[in-house]
């Protein structure tokens, strides 16, 4: 599944493609904006293109999407795309209809949406969903689309703000992140997805649900591995920089899961814990050794870790010529998709 959105980079500079756009942190602060498409779970950046500052509407980076899609065999195409209410236009849920390409996002909540949301709270017969959220759908065709789509509404009642769970909350009072409320209603907030997954609401409501976790990618890249950190007055450069960037996180992302898949780590822990240490040289005749002290506080957790990488690929190494490149990949892939190729006993609901 990939994950559409658009982060912007401040900039300080007379660099090109600096422009005012969108910069929520800063505003009237030139930027860039960086049009990603990032692997569900994984959190591995599939691709990222760089727009000046003013080009941060979800549309710039269609084209870069349709090429990569159709540059792919058919079995390795997305199984979803998914995106915020700024992917939710015609010209986008056109050309996924024409591929065939499954999608589900987020919709605003234009006049024609809340005549639909007003329809249905007279209609009545809401289904309880995830986290006090209900759902029900219906079919809409606002006045930009070229034909009738699915809409599904989530509501829930509203939260005062004094009783809304805090960073401080004790374990019990603890809610994993929801669903980004939009308050229109007196006494429900709402969420309107639009989708051609034949799903059940239920799972809708979890898959998108599920999205919020490349935002935990994107501040990764920005803060860990210097998305935010280089200049250049040259676009293409920048472009190349954000690349290389996302490249070197994506190989130390698969290299940190290889080693240690059950636990998902970021750069901020698995750096440190990898790569801190001491290196020493010696020689004894013709001898030389290398030996390695790590300054970390888990250095036995790290030693045992690399160790059984190390017993691993060497296994590889030793069956290579039966296994073929091919083969030995095949492993490594499922090393690393070990806790995601697990039954998982809790999806709410059918997938078809």
């Amino acid at each position: 599944m990939l994950d559409l959105d658009v982060t912007v980079k401040p900039l300080f500079g007379h660099q090109d493609g600096a422009e005012l756009g969108y910069n929520p942190h800063k505003p009237g602060r030139p930027s860039h904006a960086y049009h990603t498409l990032m692997i569900r779970h994984l959190r591995l950046v599939f691709d990222v293109e760089l727009h000046p500052g003013k080009e941060h509407a979800a549309g710039h980076g269609r084209s870069n999407l349709w090429r990569l899609w159709e540059g792919l065999p058919a079995k390795c195409r997305p199984a979803l795309l998914c995106g915020d209410a700024a992917y939710g236009q015609e010209a986008l849920l056109a050309d996924c209809e024409a591929r065939g390409q499954k999608y589900l996002f987020r919709q605003r909540q234009t006049q024609g949406v809340k005549q639909l949301i007003r329809a249905l709270e007279a209609k009545g017969g809401w289904r309880s969903t995830i986290h006090r959220w209900e759902a029900l759908e219906g079919t809409l065709r606002l006045s930009g689309w070229s034909r009738n789509r699915r809409i599904v509404v989530l509501r829930r009642t509203k939260v005062a703000e004094g009783r809304r769970p805090t960073a401080l909350a004790g374990p019990e009072q603890k809610h994993p992140p929801e669903l980004i409320s939009e308050a229109q209603a007196p006494s429900h907030e709402h969420q309107i997805l639009v989708t051609n997954l034949t799903l059940e609401a239920l799972s809708l409501a979890d898959l998108y649900r599920q999205r919020a976790d490349s935002e935990n990618a994107y501040d990764e890249l920005k803060n860990q591995w210097g998305w935010d950190g280089f200049m250049s007055k040259d676009l293409l450069r920048c472009q190349v920089a954000a690349r290389n960037v996302a490249l070197v996180y994506n190989w130390w992302k698969l290299f940190v899961s290889c080693a240690d898949p059950v636990r998902g780590r970021e750069a901020i822990t698995s750096r440190p814990l990898f790569l801190s240490a001491v290196g020493r040289m010696t020689q004894s005749g013709r001898q030389l050794r290398r030996t390695l002290t790590s300054t970390h506080g888990e250095a036995a957790r790290a030693r045992d870790l690399l160790t059984n990488l190390s017993l691993f690929l060497s296994g590889l190494k030793n069956t290579a010529e039966p296994l073929g490149p091919e083969g030995c990949w095949e492993r490594i892939w499922a090393r690393i998709l070990q806790p995601y190729l697990r039954p998982r006993a809790w999806i709410p609901a059918r997938s078809g």
